[in-house]
C-alpha cells in the first residue's frame, strides 16, 4: 500500500503543491504575527494595570498616614 505522501506526489501536480505550501506558510506567518501582536497588547495592558495599582496603593498609603479630618488642627486667626 503506497504512503499518502507518495499518492499525493503522483496525483497532485507540483504547481498545486507549491501553491498550497506557500499559502500554508503565509498562514503560519500571519498567525505568529497576530499572536505576537496580541501578546504585546496584553503585556502593555498588564503594565498599565500594574502601574495603576501601584499608583493607587501609594496614594492609599499616603492618605493613611494623615490624621482623620476630625483630628486635624486647622489654623485659626488670632483676633
Amino acid at each position: 500500500m503506497p504512503s499518502v505522501r507518495a499518492w499525493v506526489r503522483e496525483s497532485v501536480p507540483a504547481r498545486v503543491l507549491d501553491i498550497f505550501r506557500t499559502a500554508l506558510q503565509s498562514l503560519l506567518v500571519t498567525c505568529f504575527y497576530l499572536l505576537s501582536f496580541a501578546l504585546r497588547a496584553a503585556r502593555r495592558q498588564a503594565d498599565h494595570s500594574i502601574a495603576a495599582l501601584a499608583d493607587a496603593s501609594s496614594g492609599a498609603a499616603s492618605h493613611s498616614r494623615q490624621a482623620p479630618p476630625a483630628m486635624r488642627v486647622t489654623p485659626t486667626r488670632d483676633p
